[in-house]
């Protein structure tokens, strides 16, 4: 078990190659004192139990930061401004092609018919999740709360439910 004193050695015996590893990683090089001290955070508050190699646990979490960051970049990149001109006339053309096609019910009725055909597939736990998120519209900690369980199973749970319906979706529409 690692206490609060190893674990400030730890971190003073690390926090060098720790930004040089971010420095190294992310154009934002700034960010790499910032990033060093949330790894020393993460590591207060993990299980110090469950930390057998506590070096490498430094390395992953800042390797796992990295990754977050450049998630967190990306989806900032793709954001849509709803209110810029061009986006309010792409979505005014969208919803003029779908009122003019006749055909544009039929495809999203069939749609529906196929996942009411592969819900049964799944486990009841899976099925009520996906039911209490969509039809019920409720969070995913007021599940986890109804459920008494946690929201990282919900989380599990609609991600499993939904990847299947996916997958068997795609194998229909291959037939």
């Amino acid at each position: 078990m690692i206490r609060r004193s190893l674990i400030q050695q730890l971190f003073a015996d690390h926090a060098g190659a720790l930004q040089a590893f971010f420095r190294g990683r992310l154009r934002a090089r700034q960010d790499s004192a910032d990033l060093t001290q949330e790894v020393y955070l993460r590591l207060l508050r993990a299980q110090a139990s469950e930390i057998l190699n506590p070096e490498a646990y430094l390395f992953t979490v800042a390797n796992n930061l990295v990754k977050e960051r450049f998630v967190m970049r990306r989806r900032e990149q793709e954001r849509v401004d709803l209110t810029h001109p061009s986006a309010v006339e792409a979505l005014e053309a969208r919803s003029a092609v779908v009122e003019e096609d006749p055909t544009y019910g039929i495809d999203l009725e069939a749609q529906a018919r196929a996942l009411r055909a592969v819900l049964p597939e799944l486990s009841p736990r899976c099925q009520l999740v996906l039911a209490l998120t969509f039809d019920r519209e409720l969070s995913q900690q007021e599940i986890a709360d109804r459920l008494k369980v946690s929201k990282t199973m919900v989380r599990k749970l609609l991600s499993q439910a939904i990847g299947h319906c996916r997958k068997r979706l795609l194998t229909l529409e291959a037939l």
